[in-house]
């Protein structure tokens, strides 16, 4: 399709951007777009003409905006305001454009759709992207979920544990009350054997010495009572000589 005849008269940027958005009012008749099929075109526009480095989408839809808004004070001025349409290079193109008589001359629409189904496809592959980051997110929050019962059953055991050790501590505190207490007590047994043990010792002594004692007396006892049979038998003998020496005499009488 050949370009508008005014289009050699503007700057081509504003002639692609009539055209394209000519294109579009011609298919969907509508003068203002939602904003994701404006980023598109302006994409598509600026990508085709070498300014993709030089504007972004969001100025080119700005000056597209403001063309329309001049377009429309010059085709439908104010009352008592008098116009002056053929003062502004892009009006003739975009009255072509606005009335439909531009159709198919949108050189670089079919990019601008090429670009606009590779970026659904890109968004598609996140959308793809995040329900699956979306379901281990779920998964992530399940298995958190089963950590945090976990986590709830082993403070429950810690809990039991500690109450377990702290009864342990007061019982071993009573074995070492307990324990010390025997101590003591052997302590005092020891003691008390010392004492059984020395007083043996001094009974033993003494039955010593009492047997040192009670052996002297019966040697002296033994001693004493040879010494009286020694006497008595010799006042025996004495006796005996005695009476043989009286009968003698009577016999010699």
């Amino acid at each position: 399709n050949k370009p508008h005849p005014t289009s050699t008269q503007v700057s081509p940027f504003e002639t692609y951007l009539i055209l394209c958005h000519s294109e579009i009012l011609a298919k969907d008749d509508r003068i203002a777009f939602v904003y994701h099929e404006n980023y598109y075109i302006f994409r598509a526009i600026l990508k085709h003409m070498g300014l993709q480095q030089k504007m972004t989408h969001c100025q080119a839809s700005k000056k597209w905006e403001n063309m329309k808004k001049r377009y429309k004070e010059l085709k439908n001025p104010p009352e008592g305001v008098k116009a002056f349409p053929e003062m502004w290079p892009f009006f003739s193109l975009m009255d072509d454009a606005m009335e439909g008589r531009l159709e198919g001359n949108a050189p670089i629409l079919k990019e601008a759709e090429d670009e606009k189904n590779r970026m659904d496809s890109q968004q598609q592959v996140k959308e793809r992207e995040k329900e699956v980051m979306e379901r281990e997110r779920l998964v992530l929050q399940r298995e958190r979920a089963v950590l945090d019962r976990e986590i709830a059953i082993l403070d429950r055991d810690r809990a039991l544990l500690e109450r377990e050790k702290a009864t342990m501590e007061r019982e071993r505190a009573t074995v070492e009350r307990e324990k010390a207490v025997m101590e003591r007590e052997r302590t005092m047994v020891e003691k008390d054997r010392d004492a059984v043990y020395k007083d043996r010792l001094t009974l033993e002594q003494e039955k010593a010495k009492l047997g040192r004692t009670s052996a002297a007396t019966e040697s002296t006892k033994k001693i004493a009572e040879d010494s009286s049979e020694v006497k008595e038998s010799d006042t025996m003998n004495r006796k005996e000589r005695f009476f043989t020496l009286f009968e003698k005499l009577i016999e010699n009488l």
